[in-house]
């Protein structure tokens, strides 16, 4: 049987109001997936001040927060769903 070298997922912001599908490879890193799911959600990547956004992912299915050094062949699954948001630093 053949190995698959990649999932389809699909991306969206915390309103799910744009979703993106995407084809990632088993071997690249989450943070890459991010990168390129970013610009295609059209995601500002700068808040209102002017400062630059850390977006993080959050995996619907398993209601737990990515790394983004974490490798898409471990941590996702075919057809799964995540919702890229900015990460909030009170302080």
């Amino acid at each position: 049987m053949i190995q698959p070298s990649a999932i389809s997922i699909t991306a969206c912001d915390t309103t799910r109001q744009k979703r993106v599908r995407l084809t990632a490879p088993l071997r690249a890193s989450v943070g890459e997936v991010l990168d390129e799911a970013i610009p295609r959600l059209n995601l500002n990547r700068r808040g209102p001040d002017g400062e630059e956004l850390s977006l993080e992912a959050r995996l619907d299915r398993e209601a737990r927060h990515l790394h983004r050094s974490e490798q898409v062949g471990q941590a996702l699954r075919h057809e799964d769903t995540v919702t890229v948001y900015a990460k909030v630093i009170a302080g």
